[in-house]
């Protein structure tokens, strides 16, 4: 039996005012491995649900019974709050859609995403997939920093980069440039990396 108890408890939706809001009511929290990604989870979920019920998006709120960091994290938390590179850009990207066209964009980026995961694909695969891509502009962003992903886990570097300068959502690409630095320093020397020194 899995002792790993669900941190996400429920999800409160409601539409007030012709927006949809959304309360995430979480067991527990971790600040530095997993509150990051809940925050982009569930809010991309209220997005695409606002898009297919037709209604903007809301008000986002997050509760957390034990939001918590763990010592071995705390250095890196401090180094990132130092140098300021929690900044991030403004998000003006949408993947709220009609759920017709919603569906029909993710149902292509689930195949195309599966293609990248092929130990067949090749360099020229992968710049096909990302010219033939036929959904709409955030989506299609999506696809790149994932086609991005994929290039790096091959040593593809040249083609990483490349791919990732497409990628017209600037949230995503200081996302994707920050998950590429932590992933190339070593654990004991992230600190250094984000303080620069």
């Amino acid at each position: 039996m899995d002792s790993d108890i669900p941190c996400n408890v429920t999800s409160l939706l409601k539409v007030r005012d012709g927006k949809l809001d959304w309360v995430q009511v979480m067991r527990s929290n971790d600040l530095f491995l997993g509150l990051p990604y809940n925050l982009i989870q569930f809010t991309t979920l209220q997005e695409v649900l606002a898009g297919w019920i037709g209604v903007q998006v809301g008000e986002y709120h997050h509760i957390s019974d034990s939001l918590h960091i763990y010592e071995d994290h705390l250095p890196h938390v401090r180094a990132a709050l130092d140098s300021g590179r929690v900044e991030t850009p403004a998000n003006s990207a949408s993947v709220s859609l009609g759920m017709e066209a919603s569906i029909n964009a993710l149902q292509t980026l689930d195949v195309a995403a599966r293609e990248l995961t092929r130990t067949s694909l090749d360099r020229t695969r992968l710049w096909a997939l990302i010219k033939d891509l036929r959904v709409p502009g955030d989506f299609a962003n999506w696809f790149l920093i994932l086609a991005a992903e994929a290039a790096r886990r091959r040593g593809w570097l040249d083609v990483q980069n490349q791919v990732a300068s497409l990628c017209s959502n600037p949230v995503l690409t200081s996302a994707w440039s920050a998950w590429t630095v932590r992933i190339s320093v070593p654990a004991q020397n992230l600190v250094s990396a984000a303080t620069g020194e």
